[in-house]
Formats: C-alpha cells, structure tokens, sequence
C-alpha cells in the first residue's frame, strides 16, 4: 500500500507528502489528491472518487474550501466529515476508523 512519509518524498516513489521540499507549496494539494493523481495517470478506474477527494482536500486546506464550499459544507453535515470524527470517538484504532468511515 502507499506510505505517507515526510520531504523529500515525490509522488515517483510512491511517497505521498504535500508538504515542502516536495512540494513548495502545501496548499497545493493534499495527499489525497496525489495518490488519486497518480492512480488516474495509471489508468485505474478512480475519477469517479473525484468528489471524494476535493472533499478531503477542502477540509485539508482553507484555500481549498474555498473552491468546494457547497460540497464541504454537505460534507460536514452528513458525509465524509461527519463520520470521521463520529468513528474516532467510537473506535480506538486507525484500523478500526477507517473501517467505519467506509462501511
């Protein structure tokens, strides 16, 4: 699976870190969005998970938010961003997070 390691990691090792030197600007993107990048030049079945990823990006970044408002904000009301913080305070591994998050 992808690690998420700090700078200097690029996306051409499989390191997925936004934050400088590898990339100069964090608000870029998020590492999210480079995994998704990457596996869309890969030609993986993923553009479908668009909205899922400006999603996270937008609560990763203010700048972001900006650009995808109305989607964070339904997000944050009844998606992705509600049932983070609501699997983190029912469940004490990473592990199990994710797997509420997904279900």
């Amino acid at each position: 699976m992808f690690r998420v390691r700090p700078a200097p990691a690029t996306p051409g090792q499989h390191f997925y870190d936004r934050k400088p030197p590898a990339l100069g600007n964090r608000h870029a993107s998020c590492a999210a969005r480079l995994v998704w990048d990457r596996l869309v030049e890969l030609g993986r079945p993923v553009r479908h998970l668009e909205p899922l990823v400006n999603v996270v990006f937008a609560g990763d970044s203010a700048r972001a938010r900006g650009r995808f408002r109305g989607e964070h904000a339904e997000s944050t009301r009844a998606g992705f961003h509600r049932a983070l913080p609501d699997a983190r305070a029912a469940h004490g591994t990473d592990a199990d997070v994710y797997r509420a998050v997904r279900r």
